[in-house]
């Protein structure tokens, strides 16, 4: 009789990778603070904000501007007298952006979580230098306490 090799009956399973939720991960270990510290993730804050505040308050600015430098020029008022075409509006734009509290919006990093990547990487880098210096300091810390229990070794023995 031929000798005929039973295949095996057990299928071999792949490992499932859990799938990890990028968002849920960013909004329970990152704060503000985390992302405005990271240079990448603090200039697109920033950028999102400035696009923020023009779209908001841009329109409502140049308006109200408008007004008062056409009040001010029609009653013979010094106040606007070199600003003939209203262009000095933005120069009142840029003194109320610096002055008005940012609201950053952290939804850019959770509905696009490859933009908090920067942060991940530093925070990931971080985490390796720590773990160098703590090792480093447990090595130091090692040699003085060997040089002093053998400094201790041979004060012990003259004494006797």
């Amino acid at each position: 009789m031929p000798c005929i090799k039973k295949r095996s009956s057990k299928i071999k399973k792949k490992k499932e990778t859990p799938i990890v939720d990028m968002e849920k991960v960013l909004r329970e270990t990152f704060s503000l603070k985390d992302f405005l510290n990271c240079e990448k993730t603090s200039q697109i804050l920033q950028d999102n904000w400035y696009l923020d505040f023009t779209s908001k308050y841009e329109g409502k600015l140049e308006e109200l501007y408008e007004t008062e430098r056409k009040y001010f020029r029609e009653n013979i008022s010094t106040l606007f007298y070199y600003d003939t075409d209203g262009t000095f509006v933005s120069h009142l734009k840029e003194i109320l952006y610096k002055h008005i509290k940012p609201k950053y919006d952290l939804e850019v990093f959770y509905e696009n979580p490859h933009l908090a990547m920067p942060l991940i990487d530093k925070i990931e880098n971080l985490k390796e230098t720590n773990l160098l210096e703590h090792q480093k300091n447990i090595k130091e810390t090692y040699k003085k306490h060997q040089e002093n229990t053998e400094n201790d070794n041979k004060k012990t023995w003259r004494s006797e």
